[in-house]
């Protein structure tokens, strides 16, 4: 989870800790991308990071794990260029503020979809 307003990155750690997932949270690019030497299989992260963009967070996390599902949030959804969200290896983008179901939607599908490219 990267996200910069420590608040909002806390409780969704939280909702996540909830649905029995294992969260790294970051609240920079540079934290970010140190969680992401590891391999990880979902990343949900806000476009506006501190120290960088979301775009090159996610650009970089796609180049080193293709396989991982990035989750981008933004609160300038209707304004992004869909082909820089391909390029950067978006899988969703979802806006703010987040509703936590529409959340759970999304990694559920995001990981079950990762899950079935791996097995085929």
């Amino acid at each position: 989870l990267a996200w910069l307003e420590p608040t909002i990155r806390t409780v969704l750690t939280h909702v996540l800790d909830a649905w029995g997932y294992a969260v790294q949270a970051a609240g920079t690019e540079a934290e970010a991308l140190a969680a992401a030497s590891q391999p990880i299989d979902l990343v949900i992260l806000d476009i506006s990071l501190r120290g960088g963009s979301g775009f090159l967070v996610a650009s970089e996390i796609h180049a080193r794990q293709p396989e991982t599902v990035i989750i981008a949030c933004t609160g300038h959804g209707d304004t992004l260029d869909p082909a820089r969200v391909q390029a950067s290896g978006i899988w969703q983008v979802l806006a703010k503020p987040i509703q936590h179901e529409d959340l759970r939607r999304a990694v559920e599908q995001g990981l079950r979809e990762r899950s079935e490219r791996r097995s085929t």
